[in-house]
């Protein structure tokens, strides 16, 4: 007796679906619930805020990291509040590649590069508002509210199609 077929079409998409939803209502859920502890808002100060202040600084900047969730320059600063870490769209990929059938090691594979992706895509993201902030604020509300959201999502969609590709035998 071989091993089962993980192919994508011998998983019916609404078992794919219900994985996705219940795995990404456990990742949410749990997030919620540990957030605002000491442990979580370190990962988002050393993964998040301090990687965008040193990207900052690349381009001259200098920022200061003030607190866990703040960059600050003396021309301004930013606050990383909760939902803007970039955390939610990251455990919501890392539900769809569980979800999706292929082997564990395939899927910790795509886990590490899709947050590794998201989570550069997002420094980069909290780099550039920190600098539109200091040289135009309605630039900086339409990047905040629209444009880095929209491209993070844009960037998360285009791994995941990639991701969610078909394979070739064996690939898996």
């Amino acid at each position: 007796m071989g091993s089962p077929d993980l192919s994508s079409a011998a998983m019916p998409v609404r078992l794919i679906a219900l994985k996705f939803v219940a795995l990404s209502l456990v990742l949410l859920v749990g997030w919620a619930c540990v957030r605002q502890t000491a442990p979580a808002r370190e990962l988002v100060a050393y993964a998040v805020v301090m990687p965008a202040g040193w990207l900052s600084n690349l381009v001259g900047e200098s920022p200061t990291v003030t607190t866990t969730d703040s960059l600050s320059t003396p021309r301004g600063s930013i606050l990383v509040r909760p939902g803007c870490e970039g955390v939610e769209l990251m455990l919501l990929v890392s539900a769809a590649v569980i979800a999706w059938p292929g082997s564990a090691r395939r899927r910790l594979i795509g886990i590490a590069v899709a947050l590794m992706l998201l989570t550069i895509a997002n420094d980069l993201r909290l780099a550039v508002l920190l600098k539109a902030i200091e040289v135009d604020r309605a630039r900086f509300e339409w990047l905040h509210s629209f444009g880095g959201p929209v491209l993070l999502v844009a960037i998360a969609a285009g791994f995941l199609m990639f991701w969610t590709r078909p394979l070739g035998r064996g690939a898996q």
